[in-house]
């Protein structure tokens, strides 16, 4: 679950992390000039900004979902467990929420994302790639106007190309 729920969030930040880094707009096609011109970790770091805030945020609601909220296999069950305590959280949590702010703090790439929130934590190629996906489906979910993902396939043939003609005259 907490994989889709990473993955929903890559997406709904498509829009900003597509014009941050416009290769992500065609990520891998035949076509060696549509190639991404530049290496992924330059990708990865220029993309984790925009998304950043809430990637962050996601941390700290799987905080709250494993550490504070408790589950409880009914409602009845649940509405007698926070009546017993007064809707407080569990003994040590506060103490836990500093800590967690302050490696929250610390999270400047996907790579210390990832193994924040406890998942395989994947190549800079890998995130690459999935952020390159994320835009071609938030582009199908309409979070992208079709205005807009003209306009980035024009930057990013544009970039492409400009990194292509570097390339050739080394």
């Amino acid at each position: 679950l907490r994989l889709a729920i990473v993955r929903e969030q890559f997406e709904r930040c498509a829009p900003q992390i597509a014009h941050r880094c416009p290769n992500l707009v065609k990520p891998y096609e035949d076509s060696p000039r549509n190639r991404p011109s530049h290496d992924p970790l330059r990708g990865c770091q220029a993309a984790f900004w925009p998304c950043s805030f809430s990637l962050r945020l996601l941390l700290v609601h799987d905080f709250i979902l494993k550490r504070v909220a408790q589950y409880y296999p009914t409602l009845e069950e649940t509405a007698h467990a926070y009546d017993r305590t007064y809707g407080r959280p569990p003994p040590g949590s506060f103490d836990d929420l500093h800590e967690l702010v302050y490696r929250v703090g610390k999270v400047t790439d996907f790579r210390a994302f990832f193994y924040e929130i406890d998942l395989p934590v994947p190549t800079c190629k890998g995130v690459y790639f999935a952020l390159g996906e994320s835009v071609k489906m938030a582009y199908q979910r309409n979070y992208i106007t079709q205005e807009d993902w003209r306009k980035l396939q024009h930057q990013s043939e544009r970039a492409c190309n400009e990194n292509f003609n570097v390339k050739e005259k080394r």
